[in-house]
């Protein structure tokens, strides 16, 4: 995938100058800062952010908000993009063929080369199946074959991390609602479970749902062998697990993770005061597109309970003062997440992880 400063880099003069010019009009100062430097200097990024006198965690969001303003001059939403590319590539398996079978080798190759350049090759088990049944006849049989199967076990590899992870997710729910040895057990098993899957099938999904995993036992169960112990590591963690989601496809999987990064990272905030954090978490509620943050199978109560608790600190902290219309924000979203957690308590239908043929489609 294109780094930002290539992207910088790349634009054309009227583009990057309209940027700058909208960056002053709306005295953002560090946002006109890092385009200029992406634009002039060949920094590392611990450079950048002692140029601009900022820290790596703020640095990280400045990152993520100067690609957001580039897209939407643009028009462009990267995540869409993945999600529709993925949506053509599942329905390979039942789309027929109106093409010989040299022009449905290109249309599948074209596909691949999509995949490759979004990080998403680990996706490609419905292009290879369906190479593997054109060249049944020819030379490049076997070699489609093999990699058919190679991403299949991918495939089937990525499916048990997410199984894992929300099996996970309630462990964790039942061990804070009744501490005992043996959720504990279960819990340090699954941990196990996901770090084997995610140290020998390495790709945006299976980071994403480790990472956040780790995160997860570190917010609720600290007493896990493998939670976080330092605030600074689990600041980082939090920052890099809400990169690797962010750049997920939009859809269920992406929607039930934010889900858990928020409320995990709400239990951080109750139990340290730490603004920087802050600033960041808030940053990431307010700036994911397609969030409305609530939990579809994390145990309700406790979900209300650090809502509400994190609403009461949040509007109460005196030594955090965010814009007003970070406050609005923020509020209304804690507002749509005790209503969404009661509706779809009693429409669980509706939960897009056990529902996935239309939800979110």
């Amino acid at each position: 995938m294109i780094k930002i400063r290539n992207l910088v880099r790349q634009l054309n003069t009227e583009d990057y100058n309209s940027l700058v010019v909208n960056f002053e009009d709306s005295n953002n100062i560090l946002l006109k800062g890092i385009i200029e430097l992406y634009r002039n200097h060949i920094y590392s990024d611990e450079k950048m952010a002692e140029v601009l006198q900022i820290n790596s965690y703020l640095y990280l969001e400045l990152k993520r908000s100067l690609k957001r303003k580039i897209y939407a001059l643009y028009e462009i939403d990267c995540n869409e993009i993945k999600h529709s590319l993925l949506n053509r590539v599942s329905y390979l398996s039942t789309r027929p063929s109106n093409f010989n079978c040299d022009e449905e080798n290109l249309i599948l190759h074209s596909f691949l080369s999509d995949l490759n350049k979004f990080n998403l090759d680990y996706y490609a088990a419905p292009i290879y199946e369906k190479l593997t049944q054109l060249n049944r006849n020819n030379e490049k049989y076997e070699e489609y074959y093999k990699l058919y199967r190679s991403h299949y076990n991918i495939k089937q590899s990525n499916e048990r991390c997410l199984t894992l992870f929300m099996h996970l997710n309630s462990k964790i729910g039942e061990y804070n609602q009744d501490p005992c040895t043996e959720f504990k057990s279960q819990i340090d098993r699954t941990l196990l479970e996901l770090k084997n899957i995610f140290t020998y099938n390495q790709n945006g999904y299976t980071s994403s749902i480790y990472h956040l995993a780790i995160l997860l036992s570190s917010a609720f169960l600290p007493e896990s062998k493998y939670a976080l112990t330092s605030i600074e590591t689990i600041e980082n963690s939090y920052l890099t697990t809400n990169e690797l989601i962010q750049q997920l496809p939009a859809g269920a999987e992406q929607f039930y993770l934010n889900n858990i990064l928020a409320l995990s990272g709400m239990k951080f905030l109750l139990e340290n005061n730490n603004p920087t954090f802050e600033t960041a978490f808030i940053l990431q509620i307010n700036t994911a597109k397609h969030v409305v943050y609530y939990n579809l199978n994390f145990p309700t109560d406790i979900a209300k309970d650090l809502i509400t608790s994190y609403q009461e600190r949040y509007l109460n902290n005196q030594s955090f003062t965010p814009s007003k219309g970070l406050v609005i924000s923020l509020q209304e979203n804690l507002v749509k997440t005790k209503n969404a957690i009661n509706y779809f308590t009693k429409n669980r239908e509706l939960n897009p992880l056990t529902n996935r043929s239309t939800a979110f489609s």
